[in-house]
């Protein structure tokens, strides 16, 4: 899971260079990879795989609501932004 790990911190730095337009959909097909992996991993590494998912789904939904938009952060289902509001 190195690889996904610096994969989102990269995925930081364009959204401060580039903003949401440009990470957005980086990261929701980050997110939809890792939770595919996740279906197939071990048991023991399963929560790993998931714990790093929901990281690159709550970083989108926050790139959504930079972009003015609420349907990213629906796509995944509930989610909780930085203010801890639940969204459905």
């Amino acid at each position: 899971m190195p690889y996904f790990r610096n994969v989102f911190d990269e995925f930081r730095r364009l959204g401060q260079l580039f903003g949401p337009a440009v990470v957005a959909p980086l990261c929701i097909a980050a997110t939809s990879a890792l939770r595919g992996m996740a279906h197939r991993a071990q048991p023991a590494h399963r929560g790993v795989v998931l714990r790093l998912a929901s990281r690159f789904a709550e970083y989108t939904g926050w790139m959504a609501q930079e972009a003015g938009s609420d349907a990213a952060p629906r796509c995944g289902g509930p989610s909780r932004g930085p203010a801890g509001r639940g969204r459905r």
